[in-house]
């Protein structure tokens, strides 16, 4: 959808950072899902197959309304990135993202027993700054947003080169 969104727009400076951000937070998404991805796969299908089956839906609704309201969000910046963030906007700017990583962190604790410290360090940093968004544009609020996202990678990246199961 944001392809469309910008494709119709007056192209500006602003929309197209936007956009690229829209970019890079879809590249971050995946990053964040697709890390261990087989680890998980593979001990929740050794270990419960049943509990991998039953809670599966859940998860993923979780994580695919993440994406969504990510996507919403987007086109609002997309529609108007500069000025101040409306706090209803902050709902799918900032939640999107944190419904996604809640997500992929409920399947890995559900699956793995595994609850990443790291992760909820970044996600009660997004949480935490959201009511000081609102001073930000809407463009600034979606790159904090990535940013954290990026952290996250980073964290993720340095915990599997340490060895580390826990973060």
């Amino acid at each position: 959808m944001a392809t469309l969104k910008f494709a119709s727009a007056v192209h500006t400076p602003a929309r197209a950072a936007a956009f690229l951000t829209a970019i890079a937070t879809a590249l971050l998404f995946w990053q964040i899902y697709v890390r261990q991805s087989n680890t998980l796969v593979d001990r929740s299908a050794h270990q419960s197959p049943r509990q991998a089956v039953r809670i599966a839906p859940y998860v993923y609704a979780v994580v695919v309304t993440g994406v969504i309201a990510t996507s919403a969000g987007v086109d609002l910046v997309l529609e108007e990135p500069r000025g101040t963030t409306p706090a209803s906007w902050l709902v799918l700017i900032v939640g999107g993202p944190a419904l996604f990583v809640l997500g992929r962190m409920g399947s890995e604790y559900v699956l793995l027993g595994q609850l990443l410290r790291s992760r909820l360090v970044w996600l009660a940093l997004l949480i935490g700054a959201t009511p000081a968004l609102t001073m930000l544009g809407p463009i600034l609020v979606v790159a904090v947003t990535a940013g954290v996202l990026f952290g996250i990678t980073l964290s993720d990246a340095w915990r599997l080169r340490q060895g580390a199961s826990v973060g």
